[in-house]
């Protein structure tokens, strides 16, 4: 999770980009980047953790948190733009993810 990015960072590179994507309200901080999909749209990838993590920073709880991505951010479908969710790595013996 990166805490500095904000939706007018976001919009800024979108611009300068030429693309348009659909992307979530309240998790912009769980952003990773843009992937062109195999369709040729431009679609927001986000990481699944870090997007829980701003939910629960909004105030949920962290099974409320994992509900409320699962049922109303993984599972929501747009049409050719919908959103990719990225699964980080944990390494075994390690702390999780810097999110």
């Amino acid at each position: 999770m990166n805490p500095s990015i904000t939706r007018e960072i976001i919009e800024d590179q979108l611009n300068c980009m030429g693309i348009g994507v659909v992307l979530f309200d309240g998790i912009d901080t769980a952003l990773l980047g843009f992937s062109e999909s195999g369709s040729g749209e431009w679609i927001a990838v986000y990481d699944e953790d870090a997007c829980v993590s701003a939910l629960e920073q909004q105030g949920m709880s962290h099974d409320d948190a994992i509900e409320y991505f699962e049922f109303n951010i993984r599972n929501c479908f747009v049409g050719p733009q919908t959103q990719q969710f990225i699964t980080p790595l944990h390494i075994p013996g390690q702390k999780g993810p810097q999110t």
